[in-house]
């Protein structure tokens, strides 16, 4: 069998960027550590090259379309726009993630095969995801709120949903005995877990979003946003609903993948900490 590339390296940007992932996948098995790390850090740099809004909403969607296609060869002019984007950060750790981008591309086309195609395919849904945010909020005339629940859920898999799918993809690939349900079934519950993760960012921005004019979540008016603050009850019923998708999710992982059952537990009790916080506070406004 061929083992990825040592993941060592990757550590202390790991630790710039996101501390609490940082400490959550040391725990990983080092045979699928190396994929989720640099999927993880390849996402957080497109979504920073995303949100840099210096630069025009069509050049950061050609510079997301170059970083896919640096996935798979060398571009032409990857280098030069990674290099104006370091340019536009203020000093701190994502001016750091995107001086390593070029080097990042690199260490995942280092993978196994297996390996590169999932981090290609996640990061494909992903920066769609991100291409969709900026086509909806930023280049659309009069768009400042998606618009019904089938783009609500088109959003959450893209950006969040598609990660829960690669991992369980990439330890079911690993760990022919990693769960007790079918492969299928597993992906499914994934997909849930990683879009009720999704759904608490939503939450947690909800008032933020508002304040600045947008909603992720379907609104009846969207000239109206502030005023529809009953919206904001929404999430949190729906993440309720996960609860049991989370412990399913956490049930079905065989012993011998203990580490992975760490990684993805913590973030999923944390999420129910804060929903069942938020029901509360609703519950006591009414």
């Amino acid at each position: 069998m061929t083992f990825p590339p040592s993941d060592s390296g990757l550590f202390p940007l790991l630790k710039r960027v996101s501390r609490s992932f940082y400490l959550s996948i040391r725990f990983l098995p080092s045979r699928i550590r190396p994929a989720i790390a640099i999927g993880y850090l390849l996402a957080r740099a497109s979504d920073t090259i995303a949100d840099t809004n210096k630069f025009e909403p069509r050049y950061r969607l050609e510079t997301l379309d170059a970083v896919l296609t640096a996935l798979y060869g060398p571009t032409i002019d990857l280098a030069q726009r990674v290099s104006l984007c370091v340019d536009a950060q203020p000093q701190g750790a994502e001016k750091e993630l995107l001086k390593q981008l070029m080097s990042l591309v690199a260490y995942a086309r280092s993978l196994v095969p297996s390996h590169q195609v999932l981090v290609q395919d996640v990061l494909g849904k992903i920066v769609q995801g991100q291409r969709l945010d900026i086509e909806r909020f930023e280049m659309a005339e009069s768009r400042h709120a998606l618009r019904n629940a089938d783009e609500l859920e088109e959003y959450t898999y893209l950006v969040a949903g598609s990660v829960g799918e690669f991992w369980t993809r990439l330890c079911a690939l690993e760990w022919s005995s990693y769960s007790r349900v079918a492969k299928s079934e597993l992906e499914r519950l994934g997909m849930e877990f990683g879009k009720g993760l999704q759904l608490v960012n939503i939450l947690r921005d909800f008032p933020t979003d508002i304040a600045n004019g947008r909603s992720y979540l379907p609104v009846d008016d969207a000239h109206r946003l502030k005023e529809n603050v009953r919206c904001e009850d929404r999430p949190a019923r729906s993440l309720l609903a996960h609860d049991s998708l989370i412990h399913r999710r956490i049930g079905s992982i065989r012993g011998q993948a203990d580490r992975v059952e760490v990684w993805t537990y913590r973030p999923g009790k944390i999420a129910l900490r804060l929903t069942s916080r938020k029901s509360h506070v609703n519950t006591a406004r009414r």
